[in-house]
């Protein structure tokens, strides 16, 4: 396999990580309108309830970092390849 085969590949790789990115971010700014929405209608501002809401956050927060690191490892991978 040729350099610009490969350079060709890994751009293509890139542009799919972006655009999948761009997915998930969308998706990210579904669900926090959603979840705000939610937070905000209830009728209670209780400290539990704030807490559960950082936790729910920490929790969104670390499987986007796993997704963002899973896909950047896996780019990684194809750049190690060429």
């Amino acid at each position: 396999m040729c350099i610009e085969s490969k350079r060709e590949k890994i751009e293509e790789h890139l542009e799919q990580i972006e655009k999948r990115l761009g997915e998930l971010e969308a998706e990210k700014k579904q669900l926090d309108v959603s979840f705000y929405v939610v937070f905000c209608q209830k009728k209670s501002y209780r400290t539990s309830t704030i807490q559960e809401y950082q936790k729910l956050d920490r929790d969104r927060r670390c499987l986007e970092n796993a997704i963002y690191n899973r896909e950047l490892e896996s780019i990684n991978s194809t750049i190690r390849e060429v």
